[in-house]
């Protein structure tokens, strides 16, 4: 979360300070529809409960952020064309991973 500088900076520094509060984090998700930015908010048994949402949850372990590249359109195309040719049964999740998997690396080569 950040702030861009205008008037009221201390008005903006004063509601990242209180949405940083994990019980207020939690619920602020849990209206939004979302999950929370802070692992320790996500421990929640809103979330560590629900068979669906714990899945996701558990991957705040191994994810990790993407880094800046110029090339992030293309790896963007090829993650979305694997995820809708598995979501429209194009493909079998492992041919569109393979698929994805060979189209990103296509990119990244590129980028050498």
């Amino acid at each position: 979360m950040g702030a861009v500088k205008q008037d009221n900076m201390d008005g903006a520094i004063a509601f990242m300070e209180y949405y940083d509060q994990t019980d207020v984090m939690v619920e602020c998700m849990k209206q939004y529809g979302s999950f929370p930015p802070k692992t320790e908010a996500a421990q929640d048994s809103y979330w560590t409960d629900d068979p669906i949402q714990k899945a996701f949850i558990q991957q705040l372990d191994t994810s990790i952020p993407r880094g800046p590249s110029a090339s992030w359109p293309a790896y963007s195309d090829a993650i979305q064309t694997g995820f809708q040719e598995v979501m429209t049964s194009a493909k079998t999740p492992e041919k569109a991973a393979e698929d994805t998997q060979a189209a990103v690396d296509k990119v990244k080569a590129a980028e050498k």
